[in-house]
């Protein structure tokens, strides 16, 4: 042993040691090791044995040439099948002297791609940031995409892969435009949240877009969020955040990057608002889908145009609060994202004064229909209103305005 039990050091041509592992899910994995030596020729050779039989042996890894007996780099990944259950991992080292600090071995999904930590990332409420360097499983077109993927340029502490990494696993590095990276990450609440990257470049106009992708649908991206202009690829500056609504559940990043050249060294996560709660979701006839509603008992007045006013309580899933006995209620509905709208026009009520003092009204293409039990009035959401709507057969009709 090398240290305070840091690595396992000395080693020779043909020695080996042995793990206990437990599988919790078969199927292909990827096992990487960490290791350091000055000289070429290193090899790591993984077998799995189970019920006194070996089942399945990797190819010969070759370890990184670092130089150095101190300085660890991740070998290239070896793919593995492995079975469920308790078994014995033996490592072999071939060709000469090296020291050796870790194993990773992570689930590489039927897609392809899988976490290199071989568990997702878990992003809570507390700010999350990942090292970009720590890019998911999977090889070129899969988990990446480089411009040069047979040559690993810059720092010999990476995973001798295509994407190139600055120093000891502190960024990648020698960015090309349209090149990629992907992660996988579990988000534990859906909600909105801030989406930064810590960069360095010389020169304007970088930029990286984030999409978002689940059950093989991309459903949120970021859109082109601009690179600072450090003026040096050693000065790192964290830009302006990019707001997300994101799912719940295991899905992957993909940051792709734009521009020409720079430096990424993390990406950061961080929720702003959780999901709303206590919402019903419901479609109307017309197709617009409404996130819940809300009522509130006006007091006595005459029949006639009534006024919609602002929200006063929201309603539980499948709730609803029954119909007015003898005034009609004042009601309005939420809509955070409307539509788009057809015309404007203004609108006056016919049978008592104008209360809102004749605003410009926008209506949806189609109109506005009550439900038959219990709300008398639906409003989306300005900037679009819908100018007319039937209330039930005991209220009069009634007209809304922006």
């Amino acid at each position: 042993m090398v240290g305070n039990n840091a690595v396992i050091g000395y080693i020779t041509n043909g020695e080996w040691v042995e793990y206990t592992i437990n599988v919790q899910q078969a199927g292909r994995y990827a096992i990487t090791f960490n290791a350091a030596t000055p000289d070429p020729g290193r090899t790591i050779t993984a077998s799995l044995e189970q019920g006194g039989t070996v089942y399945e042996t990797s190819n010969a890894v070759s370890v990184v040439d670092t130089n150095s007996y101190t300085v660890f780099a991740l070998t290239q990944a070896a793919q593995l099948g492995l079975n469920a259950g308790v078994q014995t991992l033996r490592l072999t080292f071939g060709g000469g002297t090296m020291d050796f600090q870790s194993i990773n071995l992570g689930f590489v999904p039927p897609d392809g791609q899988g976490p290199v930590s071989g568990a997702p990332v878990v992003i809570g409420a507390a700010p999350v940031v990942i090292n970009a360097t720590q890019f998911g499983l999977g090889g070129q077109g899969v988990a990446y995409n480089d411009t040069t993927p047979n040559n690993d340029q810059g720092g010999t502490a990476g995973r001798n892969e295509g994407v190139d990494i600055v120093g000891n696993n502190a960024a990648i590095g020698w960015v090309s435009n349209g090149e990629w990276v992907e992660y996988t990450v579990n988000v534990q609440q859906a909600g909105q949240y801030a989406l930064s990257f810590t960069t360095a470049t010389p020169d304007p106009g970088r930029s990286i877009t984030a999409t978002f992708e689940q059950n093989g649908a991309v459903y949120e991206s970021s859109g082109a969020v601009a690179v600072p202009d450090t003026n040096s690829y050693t000065a790192f500056a964290t830009g302006q955040a990019a707001q997300l609504d994101l799912n719940a559940g295991v899905q992957t990043i993909r940051l792709t990057f734009n521009g020409g050249p720079f430096d990424v060294q993390s990406l950061r996560l961080a929720q702003t608002a959780p999901a709303p709660t206590g919402f019903a979701a419901f479609a109307m006839d017309e197709g617009f889908t409404f996130d819940g509603f809300a009522a509130r008992q006006a007091p006595a007045m005459e029949a006639g145009p009534i006024e919609p006013m602002a929200l006063a309580s929201y309603l539980e899933p499948r709730q609803r609060r029954p119909a007015p006995t003898s005034q009609p209620s004042r009601w309005k509905c939420r809509r955070p994202r409307p539509p788009s709208c057809s015309t404007r026009h203004s609108s006056r009520a016919s049978s008592s004064p104008d209360r809102s003092g004749g605003r410009t009204s926008r209506h949806f293409p189609s109109p506005c229909r009550a439900p038959s039990q219990g709300v008398p009035i639906w409003q989306a959401h300005p900037p679009c209103c819908v100018p007319a709507c039937s209330a039930p057969a005991a209220a009069p009709s009634l007209a809304l305005r922006c």
